[in-house]
């Protein structure tokens, strides 16, 4: 007797652990704990019920505020931009009025596209994706190659594709077009002139490979927020970070690799 009524005195317990350990911010579902026997537990579980409300709260607050922000950030940075470029166009300027207007217009330019990827990150990690369904891989890379191939002819890079079978994937169709473009973008980024790109699928698994410079990059840092391993102006630094939540909101793994002078990022879909 004593063991059965202290199985059932812990069960309480474990339930109410395994609970708060798959306990998720952006679930719907109300959070509830199981009424105990035991007084030290019920009072435990009302600790937890108002610990966790008041994250639960605050957290949406800070959300709201962020993507309020974000979204009154964009504006002005929009219209600031149309200004600057008219300004540009109108040819009245003086010389060193024109490159004052020509850095403070770039520098605008690039702080927009800083938000807009911020507020993407901010959305990938509240999973505010939730639409899911087969996206054809092969076909979206040859969409994305069409689009940049202006940026790969003027670098001389030649691409190589060795794959031929159709790949599905499941997952949000606007986030697998961010997830290789990114990916391809990169590659072309940290390229060579005269270069080299190849992209490969095999089971369950994504690999594309670029030549660089010799030297491997340390992995501590690669997938970091705002780490840029060359001097890129048009690099943000971000491009990875997003890959890298893409891959963690789908369960997927994604590694890094230098060998024979290529640089390799491999994702296994599982």
């Amino acid at each position: 007797m004593n063991r059965r009524s202290t199985l059932k005195a812990w069960s309480v317990f474990y339930d109410t652990i395994y609970k708060i350990k798959n306990y998720d911010l952006n679930s719907q579902d109300l959070f509830s704990l199981k009424q105990s026997d035991v007084k030290e537990f019920d009072e435990l579980n009302e600790v937890l019920l108002a610990m966790t409300n008041k994250i639960k709260t605050d957290y949406f607050n800070l959300k709201e505020y962020t993507e309020n922000a974000s979204h009154e950030i964009q504006t002005p940075l929009a219209i600031i931009n149309a200004k600057m470029e008219l300004l540009l166009q109108s040819g009245d300027m003086k010389e060193n009025q024109y490159k004052a207007v020509s850095d403070a217009y770039e520098a605008c330019t690039r702080l927009s596209r800083l938000n807009n990827s911020l507020i993407l990150l901010s959305k990938i990690e509240n999973r505010q994706f939730p639409e899911s369904k087969q996206v054809d891989s092969l076909n979206l890379i040859d969409t994305l190659l069409e689009i940049l191939e202006d940026l790969i002819l003027s670098k001389k890079i030649v691409v190589k594709k060795n794959f031929n079978e159709p790949f599905f994937i499941q997952m949000n169709p606007y986030l697998a077009e961010i997830l290789f473009s990114n990916l391809i973008k990169n590659a072309i980024r940290h390229n060579i002139d005269g270069g080299k790109i190849i992209m490969e699928f095999s089971e369950n698994q994504f690999v594309i490979s670029n030549t660089g410079f010799k030297n491997k990059i340390d992995t501590k840092v690669l997938f970091k927020r705002f780490h840029k391993s060359s001097s890129s102006a048009e690099s943000l630094g971000l491009g990875l970070a997003i890959v890298l939540k893409i891959c963690e909101v789908y369960g997927f793994s994604i590694d890094y690799e230098y060998e024979n002078d290529m640089h390799s990022m491999k994702i296994n879909f599982h």
